[in-house]
Formats: C-alpha cells, sequence, structure tokens
C-alpha cells in the first residue's frame, strides 16, 4: 500500500467522523431549542399555562345591528343620519356615532 493512499483514507476518515459529530451536534442544539422553547409555546394556547385559573371569562360580544353589518350598511346609516342632523332632528347624532364605534 502505498503512502498516499494510507494518508487519503486517513483524511477521508477524519471528514467522516467530523462530518458526524457535526451531524450529532446539530441534532443536540435542535433538541435542546425545543426544549426551551416549549414553556413559551404552551404559554400560548388557551387553556393552558400558569394564569389560566385566575382569568375571568371573557364578555359575550354584542350582537352587530343590521345597520352596521357590512361597509355598506355602516356608510349609508352614517351619511343618512348626518342628513338627519343638518335637517335639524338633534337625535340622529346618537346614530352616526354609532358607526363609529368600530
Amino acid at each position: 500500500m502505498k503512502i498516499s493512499n494510507i494518508v487519503r483514507q486517513s483524511r477521508t476518515a477524519k471528514t467522516r467522523a467530523a462530518g458526524v459529530h457535526k451531524a450529532w451536534l446539530h441534532g443536540c442544539v435542535v433538541i435542546l431549542g425545543l426544549l426551551l422553547l416549549a414553556p413559551a409555546a404552551r404559554a400560548q394556547v388557551p387553556g393552558t399555562g400558569a394564569g389560566t385559573a385566575a382569568a375571568p371569562a371573557a364578555p359575550a360580544p354584542r350582537p352587530i345591528p343590521d345597520t352596521l353589518i357590512n361597509p355598506r350598511a355602516t356608510m349609508e346609516t352614517f351619511l343618512g343620519a348626518m342628513a338627519r342632523v343638518r335637517d335639524g332632528d338633534s337625535d340622529a347624532i346618537e346614530a352616526a356615532i354609532s358607526t363609529l364605534d368600530l
């Protein structure tokens, strides 16, 4: 066996060992990262985490009136209310203001 073949085999073995070491190290880093991020991910899931027992129940949302059901209806309600305010109906301002509470 020639010396150059022995040196080449030695370099190949070292390269293979370095590749295995890098893959093992990469796997360890990934596992460590997952272990460190697991508590943060669990805290974002509703019903889990540390503060779930003390959290008050959210109030039920109010139903959307037909005058505000879509953008066109909202704009028509606002413009109609402002026209009534212009004509002297001071109570119509409440309808106009209700369109602004999105």
